[in-house]
């Protein structure tokens, strides 16, 4: 069963995308597996609320300050490409420090379905999600 984060993470990702994630999220660990497969370059956002991050500000502190400014709590959910941090709860600041830069797909829920970190595992490719 999805938890809130899981859930959230679908209005990030575009609507023809957002049903089969769901399917894999309710579908246990296999099937996350297969998810987990997807996040470092098959995930299409939802480009009405993905905010592709200037390269100059994609770093853990000025991520982190973005965040912030748009009301990031304290603690946030992981989904990851990365087993070893996937599917898990940590502080903002440690959950970017642990996947900036890093070279994994990976999802930050801040705020579930309202504000996200997304990062491909490709340079450059990092996003601030935010609905309105």
């Amino acid at each position: 069963m999805m938890n809130e984060h899981e859930a959230g993470f679908l209005n990030f990702v575009e609507d023809r995308q957002a049903r089969r994630i769901g399917e894999l999220f309710e579908s246990g660990e296999k099937a996350r597996g297969k998810l987990r497969g997807m996040l470092p370059h098959k995930i299409i956002l939802d480009q009405r609320v993905a905010y592709l991050i200037p390269s100059s500000d994609q770093t853990v502190d000025q991520i982190h300050a973005s965040l912030l400014k748009y009301q990031a709590p304290e603690k946030c959910y992981l989904i990851s490409e990365n087993t070893e941090i996937d599917a898990t709860e940590m502080t903002l600041l440690d959950a970017l420090q642990s996947c900036v830069g890093v070279g994994f797909g990976t999802f930050v829920s801040c705020i579930p379905g309202k504000l996200g970190y997304y990062e491909f595992e490709g340079m450059k490719e990092r996003y601030l999600l935010r609905c309105k």
